[in-house]
C-alpha cells in the first residue's frame, strides 16, 4: 500500500489578486501593536522609585523632585522643570541614550507616541526625537494648543496637540557613528518653576499612508515645505529645479500645475521631487499613486532614492505609448490608465537614503511643458495577516488508507487592514496528514507566509475477530472454573494491514467481552463462548466432562413400609 505521510495542495491560479512580495521573509507584526505603555496607576514613584524602574521607558531629569500623584481623576505623573529665563531645561522623556530601553523598537520603522501631558507655568514645551547630531526632529507646544513643527530633521512628523493629548510620528534611530541610541526628549522653555503631568503614555508600532489632495491650498504659488500644514510630499523649491509651481483650478477642483521651459528636447530635467517619504516600514510593499496630466512632455522618470545612488530604480512613463518600464530592484509594477500612475514598491532595508523620489522630465519641444497632479496616496499593500479555518461542513473523518481530501474545508485569509476573504483549498499547502496512523492528526494549513492548524481524525475499519485458542484450556472437569487468560483476540481491518491485539476490558474502547452463555461445571456438556467487540462477534467452544460414581458401601437402609 502507498503510504500518504505528506499531502500538498499548490495552486497556480486565483480568483482573488493577491499582493506580491519579493522579500518572503517578511516579519509580521500586528498593526497598532502597542510597545510600551505606562498609565501609573496602582504604581508609587519618587525620589526612591524612579519611574524608569516600573515603567521601563520613562525617565525624568530632576527625579528627585518628581512622583506620582491624583490629578483630574487620575494617577498621573507629576514632574518639574529648573526654573530658567530666556532658557530651557529638560523635564525628561521616552528612552534614554545612555539606558536604550527603546530597545524594542526597529531601527528604521515608524512608530506613533500618544501621551497625556498637561504643563504649567512655562512659555512652551518642546518635544525632541534624538538619534544623534544628524538624525533628529522636533515641535513646540504652546498653551492655545498650536503646534509649530521646527523639524531639522526627518525623524518626527504630524505632531498634534489637542485636549492636552500629544501625538506624533518618528522613525526610531541608532546613530552608530556617535552610538547614541534614539529617544525623545521634553524641554520647558523660559520656566518659571514650572511643572507637568504625564499619564496613558503609549507607543506602538503604525503603517505609515500618506494621502492628500490641493483643495486646501489658495489658488496660486504652491510652497511644498508645509508638508505637515497640507500633507502634501511633493517639494519643489530646491536649486536645481527648474519648473514653478502654482495652484490652479479645474472646475472647483484645486490642482497642482508644475510647469517649466525645457532647454532641449528629448533630454531629462529635474521639476520636482516626491519628499519626506522615510516613515515607511522597511520590507514592505507600498503602493503609490497620483492624478497625472502633462503636456509637451514625451517621458517622465520618476526614480526612488535619487539620481546619485548607483542601484538605480526607476519607472519610465512613455506618453506617446502609454507604456510605462520598470529598471532596478525597487519597483514591482506600475501603470499608467487614464491619467492616473499607479505604482508598487518594497522599501529597501539597506539604506537610509531612500526618502524621496525624483521626477525628471523630457519635453518634445522648446517651449513651456507642465504637468498636473492631484490625488496624492500612498499606502501599504495590506499582508496576509492569518488565516481562519471553517471546518463545520468540512470532511476531518478519514479511513485508515484514505486519499486526504479538504472537501468542504473553508479557508480565510485576513489581511493587515482588517479584510477578510475566502480563497480556494487550491491556493494552499496542507500537510501533517498520515493515512497509515489511525487516530487524531493536526492538519497545517498554510498560505504565503502565515499558517494554521485543524484536527482530524483517521480511523481503520474492522472486519472481523480473530480467535487464537491455542493456548487456551478447552476441557474442564467437575465444578471446574473458566479459564481464558491465554484467550488471544486481535481486530482484523478491511485494509489487511496489521492486526490489533484486544484488550479482555469491556470498559475500554479497545476491550472485549466474554459471554460464557449458560454455562454450568456441574453438568456435563458443550458450551458456546462468544466474543463481542463493538458490533463484531466471535465464538468458540469449551466442554465440561467428568465420571459421577456412587459407593453405597457400609450403608444401611431401614424401610419403614412395605
Amino acid at each position: 500500500m502507498l503510504k500518504n505521510k505528506l499531502f500538498l495542495i499548490i495552486g497556480l491560479s486565483s480568483l482573488l489578486i493577491i499582493p506580491s512580495f519579493k522579500n518572503q521573509n517578511i516579519q509580521l507584526k500586528a498593526e497598532d501593536e502597542i510597545i510600551y505603555s505606562a498609565d501609573f496607576e496602582g504604581i508609587t514613584i519618587n525620589s526612591s522609585n524612579p519611574p524608569d524602574k516600573p515603567t521601563g521607558f520613562v525617565w525624568t531629569q530632576e527625579y528627585l523632585d518628581c512622583k506620582t500623584e491624583f490629578h483630574n481623576g487620575s494617577n498621573m505623573l507629576y514632574a518639574t522643570a529648573a526654573s530658567k529665563e530666556n532658557d530651557f531645561s529638560s523635564i525628561g522623556g521616552f528612552g534614554t541614550a545612555s539606558k536604550s530601553n527603546l530597545a524594542k523598537l526597529k531601527e528604521g520603522e515608524p512608530y506613533q507616541v500618544d501621551c497625556y501631558l498637561e504643563y504649567f507655568n512655562m512659555d512652551f514645551i518642546e518635544v525632541e526625537f534624538l538619534g544623534g547630531s544628524d538624525k533628529w526632529g522636533a515641535a513646540r507646544l504652546y498653551k492655545d494648543s498650536y503646534v509649530r513643527n521646527d523639524n531639522g530633521g526627518n525623524n518626527m512628523t504630524d505632531v498634534s496637540y489637542k485636549n492636552n493629548i500629544l501625538s506624533f510620528k518618528f522613525t526610531y534611530t541608532f546613530n552608530i557613528n556617535e552610538n547614541v541610541n534614539g529617544y525623545i526628549t521634553f524641554k520647558a522653555f523660559n520656566s518659571n518653576n514650572g511643572y507637568c503631568y504625564f499619564d496613558n503614555i503609549t507607543i506602538r508600532h503604525v503603517d505609515n499612508q500618506i494621502e492628500g489632495t490641493f483643495d486646501e491650498y489658495p489658488l496660486g504659488t504652491f510652497d511644498g515645505t508645509a508638508y505637515d500644514q497640507y500633507k502634501t510630499i511633493i517639494y519643489c523649491q530646491t536649486n536645481d529645479m527648474t519648473s514653478t509651481p502654482s495652484i490652479i483650478d479645474d472646475n472647483g477642483n484645486n490642482k497642482l500645475k508644475i510647469s517649466y521651459t525645457p532647454t532641449k528636447v528629448n533630454e531629462g530635467e529635474s521639476v520636482f521631487y516626491f519628499n519626506k517619504m522615510q516613515f515607511m516600514n522597511k520590507e514592505r510593499e507600498y503602493e503609490f499613486s497620483f492624478d497625472l496630466e502633462v503636456n509637451n512632455i514625451s517621458k517622465l522618470y520618476i526614480i526612488y532614492g535619487g539620481t546619485w545612488i548607483s542601484d538605480r530604480s526607476e519607472v519610465i512613463v512613455d506618453f506617446d505609448s502609454l507604456n510605462t518600464t520598470i529598471n532596478g530592484t525597487i519597483f514591482s509594477s506600475a501603470n499608467y490608465v487614464n491619467n492616473k500612475l499607479t505604482m508598487k514598491y518594497t522599501v529597501p532595508s539597506w539604506s537610509a537614503d531612500y526618502a524621496q523620489m525624483v521626477l525628471i522630465a523630457e519635453a518634445k519641444e522648446i517651449k513651456e511643458a507642465s504637468l498636473i497632479i492631484d490625488n496624492t496616496k500612498m499606502a501599504m499593500t495590506p499582508i496576509v495577516q492569518s488565516l481562519e479555518v471553517d471546518v463545520s461542513e468540512g470532511k476531518t473523518t478519514f479511513n485508515f488508507g484514505d486519499q486526504f481530501s479538504s472537501e468542504g474545508i473553508k479557508i480565510y485569509v485576513i489581511y493587515s487592514n482588517g479584510d477578510k476573504y475566502q480563497i480556494e483549498n487550491s491556493q494552499c499547502v496542507f500537510e501533517g496528514f498520515d493515512n497509515e496512523s489511525e487516530g487524531k492528526q493536526i492538519i497545517t494549513v498554510s498560505y504565503e507566509n502565515v499558517s494554521t492548524t485543524y484536527q482530524i481524525e483517521v480511523n481503520r475499519v474492522p472486519s472481523y475477530l480473530k480467535l487464537d485458542i491455542s493456548n487456551v484450556k478447552l476441557t474442564y472437569g467437575f465444578n471446574e472454573p473458566l479459564d481464558f487468560s491465554n484467550l488471544i483476540v486481535e481486530l482484523v481491518y478491511v485494509d489487511e494491514g496489521e492486526n490489533k491485539v484486544l484488550a479482555h476490558d469491556a470498559l475500554r474502547e479497545d476491550g472485549y467481552a466474554i459471554f460464557t452463555t449458560g454455562y454450568n461445571p456441574l453438568k456435563e456438556g458443550t458450551y458456546t463462548i462468544i466474543v463481542i467487540y463493538k458490533n463484531l462477534v466471535a465464538t468458540f467452544e469449551v466442554s465440561v466432562e467428568f465420571d459421577l460414581t456412587v459407593d453405597f458401601e457400609d450403608i444401611i437402609y431401614e424401610g419403614t413400609g412395605n
